[in-house]
């Protein structure tokens, strides 16, 4: 199946959930390098439930300074900053849509979600740490990558169960297992929805390269610092496929972004911890 009969199909599925119209209209806003911070407030307090998951987050050990509270919209603002809001708003806006459909799933959601936040975080400590791409770009990219399994299991459910079945009976990857069935890969799949939504190229790249991150001519390094950080999660235990064998990261990712392996211990140190703050700023079980 081609790229563009992928996305007519991801076009055509009704079950499929939407993207809410305040987070589409904060990716408009985003992309307005004019916007203020009042336009970001307003559309934001339309929604409640947003209101409040965004401030909560603000408060989290990951923005908020040690002994600092944030009380309102425009401090959470301000302090998380546009491009990172407009990406937590899509994180949140996927999971709780797709969350609600949810009846005889394939996927652990749960798992799945974890992964997205520890591939998130590890992003951001190695773009920090490489300096070779925005930390926040980063942060977004992970948090997004594995979308096409979420649509896959829409669109797809018979053939995503099979791979992730294969993929535990047998200790491989998901996208091996998806490549061994011949099926459509979950990242096919979430470029082809990340495109159909418009979002930034770095998600859409990051959405269906994070396992042939040399196949992304357009973003930078941002796409090869998520297929690190994928790697990392998946070899700690935060893996979408439970007890899977550490995959190794790309030779060329490492000489790319310069991976500094003699930090690694306290990369994932670093990467668990955070994940753990993560899981508690968003409203999930730690």
């Amino acid at each position: 199946m081609t790229a563009s009969q992928l996305e007519n199909r991801v076009a055509q599925l009704r079950d499929l959930p939407a993207i809410p119209h305040v987070v589409m209209e904060l990716c408009r806003i985003a992309e307005d390098p004019q916007a203020t911070a009042q336009q970001y407030e307003e559309c934001i307090s339309r929604e409640p439930a947003l209101t409040v998951k965004v401030i909560r987050t603000a408060n989290s050990a990951i923005f908020c300074p040690p002994g600092g509270v944030v009380r309102t919209l425009r401090q959470a603002i301000a302090l998380i900053g546009n491009r990172t809001l407009r990406g937590i708003a899509l994180a949140f806006g996927v999971h709780d849509g797709y969350d609600a459909r949810r009846t005889n799933s394939a996927i652990n959601l749960d798992a799945l979600w974890t992964h997205s936040l520890a591939t998130a975080t590890g992003s951001r400590v190695l773009a920090v740490l490489t300096q070779s791409a925005d930390p926040t770009e980063s942060f977004l990219a992970g948090l997004v990558h594995d979308l096409g399994i979420l649509v896959m299991d829409v669109a797809d459910p018979e053939s995503i169960g099979r791979a992730l079945s294969l993929a535990e009976r047998k200790g491989m990857s998901l996208s091996s297992a998806e490549t061994k069935l011949g099926t459509p890969t979950h990242a096919e799949w979430g470029m082809a929805a990340a495109r159909r939504w418009s979002l930034p190229d770095t998600l859409v790249n990051a959405a269906g390269y994070h396992h042939s991150p040399w196949k992304d001519k357009e973003t930078g390094k941002s796409t090869e610092i998520v297929h690190a950080a994928c790697c990392l999660a998946s070899g700690c235990g935060m893996g979408v496929v439970q007890n899977m064998p550490a995959p190794g990261i790309a030779w060329e990712v490492k000489e790319s972004i310069g991976f500094p392996d003699a930090q690694l211990d306290e990369i994932v140190k670093v990467m668990i911890k955070e994940t753990r703050v993560a899981k508690e700023s968003f409203g999930m079980a730690a």
